[in-house]
């Protein structure tokens, strides 16, 4: 069991965590459509990700991984693709209320 996907998720955290703060008001407003965009997106990633695992262009080593998978792919991919939409509306929100 290693951490070391784990932590490279950890590093963004602090940006997550700021980005969701400053537009909560409008990002986790909509909470019901934020996770049907998110399940959707998870669903896409896996599908995405088992080509890419089945063709050779990913391959996830145990070395590098916690040892927890979902399939193909390790708990540490699923969490990326789930908080990535989070990430991308909250930037995206706070872009727009710069202007």
């Amino acid at each position: 069991m290693n951490f070391t996907f784990f932590f490279y998720l950890l590093f963004f955290l602090p940006l997550l965590i700021f980005f969701v703060w400053v537009t909560k008001e409008k990002v986790l407003k909509d909470e019901p459509i934020f996770w049907e965009y998110t399940a959707g997106i998870v669903f896409l990633l896996i599908i995405l990700g088992d080509i890419a695992i089945n063709t050779q262009q990913w391959f996830w080593t145990r070395s590098s991984t916690m040892g927890i998978y979902i399939g193909n792919h390790p708990i540490e991919a699923i969490i990326q693709a789930s908080i990535t939409p989070l990430f991308i509306i909250s930037v995206w929100e706070f872009i727009k209320r710069q202007k």
